[in-house]
C-alpha cells in the first residue's frame, strides 16, 4: 500500500491492544512483530492533517450495508414492518461483528498503530478497497438472513444479488463520502 500509513492511535481514539488482548499471557504475543503493514513516516503528513482511518471505514460501511440489505431482504420476501425492522437491526449487528472480523484480517492493529490515508482525492482508491470490502462483505449474508428466517421463502439467488448490489453502493457512497476534502 504505497499511499497508507500507519500511525499511533491517540488515547481517545479507542482502547488500546493489551486491553483487548487481557485474557492472554503478555509473553504469548510478546514476540510478535508487525510484518503485514510496517510503520511508514510521510514527509507529507503533518500534524494536525486530516486523514481516514480505513478500519473505522470498513466497520462503518459493513454495519450500514447489512442494515440496509436484511431490511431490504426482509421487505421483499412480503414480511410485516416489525419483522423487517428486528431483520434490519439483526443485519446491523451482525455487520458490526462481521465487519470487526474483516476489518482484522485487512488493517491489523500492532501496539496501538492503525492504517490511515490523508485525505484528498487521491485518497478515493485506498477508501473504496476498505468500504467495498466491509459492505460487500457483510451485504450479502445479511441479505439471505431473511430466507433463513422465513424457510418458506423462494429467491435466495435473488436475495443474493440484492446484497451485492446494496453492498457496491454502500461502499461506494461511503468511499466518496470519507474522501471528500
Amino acid at each position: 500500500m504505497p499511499n497508507s500509513l500507519c500511525l499511533e492511535r491517540s488515547v481517545d481514539a479507542g482502547v488500546p491492544l493489551s486491553g483487548v488482548m487481557s485474557a492472554f499471557s503478555a509473553d504469548t504475543f510478546r514476540n510478535i512483530r508487525p510484518v503485514l503493514r510496517p510503520v511508514v513516516e510521510s514527509p507529507d503528513l503533518l500534524p494536525g492533517d486530516r486523514v481516514i482511518d480505513l478500519a473505522f471505514l470498513l466497520r462503518s460501511s459493513a454495519v450500514v450495508g447489512g442494515f440496509l440489505a436484511a431490511g431490504l431482504s426482509a421487505w421483499l420476501l412480503g414480511t410485516g414492518i416489525v419483522w423487517i425492522a428486528a431483520v434490519a437491526f439483526a443485519g446491523a449487528a451482525g455487520g458490526f461483528l462481521l465487519g470487526s472480523l474483516v476489518r482484522h484480517l485487512h488493517f491489523p492493529i500492532f501496539n496501538g498503530l492503525v492504517t490511515v490515508v490523508k485525505l484528498g482525492p487521491g485518497a478515493l482508491a485506498l477508501a473504496l478497497r476498505s468500504a467495498l470490502a466491509g459492505s460487500v462483505s457483510t451485504a450479502m449474508p445479511a441479505a439471505v438472513l431473511p430466507a433463513l428466517v422465513f424457510p418458506g421463502s423462494a429467491g435466495f439467488p435473488g436475495l443474493l444479488l440484492t446484497g451485492i448490489v446494496i453492498g457496491v453502493v454502500v461502499g461506494g457512497v461511503f468511499a466518496f463520502l470519507a474522501s471528500r476534502p
